[in-house]
């Protein structure tokens, strides 16, 4: 991800002419461009929140689990078991691919 900010921080400043030393937070943020990092969280949150509302294609509404945690199957605490055959993906391998969205006692897994 570190490359495709330096792209985008490229970009700015040859868009705006800024020298390579100033610093890339205000001139992105005169762009309206959100960092790489905040960009691909708003994408995800964004999707989802399509699929929920059905705006979004199938084959992404398909990929979100919903789960209702006051649901007696799934046991509340700090360490929450989901669910025997719904396992979460490993979060340190992608850290991006696994959201966890809160409304009120229900979360959708991602």
């Amino acid at each position: 991800m570190q490359k495709l900010q330096r792209l985008q921080n490229a970009a700015a400043r040859l868009i705006t002419g800024t020298k390579k030393f100033d610093h890339i937070t205000p001139v992105l943020s005169n762009l309206h461009w959100l960092p790489i990092e905040h960009r691909v969280i708003f994408k995800v949150v964004l999707f989802t929140y399509k699929a929920l509302h059905g705006l979004a294609p199938d084959y992404l509404a398909n990929l979100l689990t919903f789960i209702n945690l006051s649901a007696p199957s799934v046991p509340l605490g700090p360490s929450i078991c989901l669910s025997q055959d719904l396992e979460p993906p490993p979060m340190a391998t992608d850290p991006l691919r696994v959201y966890l969205l809160g409304f009120g006692t229900n979360f959708l897994i991602l």
